[in-house]
């Protein structure tokens, strides 16, 4: 009786498991180090037919150190408005934004990144940028500039409006801080991959996929990119970057009248 009880077990024990695998339940890994994301390309490089998305900032790139308009400044806004002197997002996304890609300088987060990330287009393995910059000429430019410079190799020459807001370009998709869970499911839409691979450096990016692609039988594979260092700033460095900041504002002012000004806290 006993041993036939340890079966009853052992068969629920299955069952709740493949329930929980039909269910669709997604999770992810995360990556730490360079030497992580070589070990998962040599995973994943050989699948036939597969997507690699990519974000930029802090996953493919990193600009001005993380420092004063980077997009750990950009991060660290969200919790310090004053950090940004409360602008508002037409003068983040339409004057500042394009300005910061066209000044600061990005290096790859370790070295052989792009050669690594280039390899896995080898077996018919599509690769794009999904990004949190928002779309206008000048941003797609500095963002090609900056990928080329790098020696990111996989723009292709390809265009497309994909919802307001939502603009594919030579293989890059600009979302403009919107969710890109929902972005890259309605991307897919249509197309024949046989298997997804995100990476990112933003948890609620990662989680916005997650729950995207839950339950939706789509073959899927999520990755936490915490390699670029992130350490919140000091008041001394916040002073500092607002006052850079409201200089750069009183600059661009001196050349036209734009939505920018200086409000401070």
């Amino acid at each position: 009786m006993r041993s036939f009880n340890l079966h009853i077990i052992i068969l629920l024990i299955a069952l709740g498991t493949s329930s929980y695998a039909q269910r669709g339940e997604l999770t992810y890994d995360t990556l730490f180090s360079g030497l992580d994301f070589y070990e998962v390309v040599r995973q994943i490089e050989d699948q036939p037919d597969a997507l690699y998305v990519f974000d930029i900032d802090n996953t493919l790139l990193i600009s001005n150190d993380n420092k004063f308009g980077s997009d750990w400044w950009y991060a660290q806004t969200e919790d310090h408005p004053g950090l940004k002197l409360h602008v508002n997002s037409s003068c983040l996304f339409d004057v500042l934004t394009p300005m910061f890609y066209a000044m600061f300088n990005t290096t790859e987060l370790f070295d052989f990144q792009a050669q690594l990330v280039e390899a896995l287009s080898a077996n018919n393995g599509k690769i794009v940028a999904l990004t949190a910059r928002g779309y206008s000429p000048s941003v797609a430019t500095s963002t090609e500039l900056q990928l080329t410079k790098n020696n990111y190799s996989f723009l292709d020459a390809d265009s497309m409006q994909l919802a307001e807001n939502i603009m594919l370009l030579n293989s890059v998709i600009y979302t403009r801080g919107g969710d890109k869970g929902k972005v890259l499911y309605n991307f897919i839409q249509g197309k024949n991959y046989k298997s997804i691979y995100f990476f990112d450096d933003t948890m609620k990016n990662v989680v916005n996929v997650k729950n995207a692609f839950t339950g939706k039988g789509i073959d899927i594979s999520l990755y936490y990119m915490d390699i670029a260092p992130k350490i919140p700033y000091t008041k001394v460095e916040m002073h500092f970057m607002q006052e850079e900041l409201c200089n750069l504002i009183n600059t661009i002012n001196t050349l036209g009248a734009t939505s920018c000004s200086c409000n401070h806290d």
